[in-house]
């Protein structure tokens, strides 16, 4: 199973909120200064057929994932409070973490990228087809 989390987010939003909204996370280039932020995972689609317990284990996670300058990266699900480190890798739009300890490289597809969210697709995961991270730097 991935090591990846769900992360609720509250937010209260009004009609004049929404449109400072939009206005205030324009798309972004993909680049790696545009993705060298710290992300939670805020959201999972899965797929039809996913484990019932796998599904529940993505639910209860937490999983920040801090992608830094030099290619390093670092994630905790604060949940379980399993880690992983390593290096990062951006070729186009697909980002390619591989796990320091377990030589595991996860690829995922950037869909969208936008100052404070992102969605990306997993390859080659037959359990989730996409995860929708937050960010709240500025």
């Amino acid at each position: 199973m991935r090591n990846l989390g769900l992360s609720s987010l509250f937010v209260s939003c009004s009609a004049d909120d929404s449109n400072n909204l939009v206005n205030s996370n324009p798309p972004m280039s993909i680049n790696n200064v545009s993705i060298e932020k710290k992300w939670i995972v805020a959201h999972y689609d899965f797929e039809a057929d996913i484990n019932r317990s796998h599904k529940e284990a993505y639910q209860k996670s937490a999983v920040q994932i801090d992608i830094m300058k030099g290619g390093v990266y670092k994630s905790i699900d604060k949940y379980s409070l399993k880690k992983s480190d390593g290096q990062w890798v951006l070729n186009g739009d697909v980002i390619s973490l591989s796990d320091n300890a377990t030589g595991e490289v996860l690829r995922y597809k950037i869909e969208e990228l936008n100052r404070a969210d992102a969605i990306v697709s997993p390859v080659n995961c037959k359990e989730i087809s996409r995860i929708e991270l937050v960010n709240f730097s500025k």
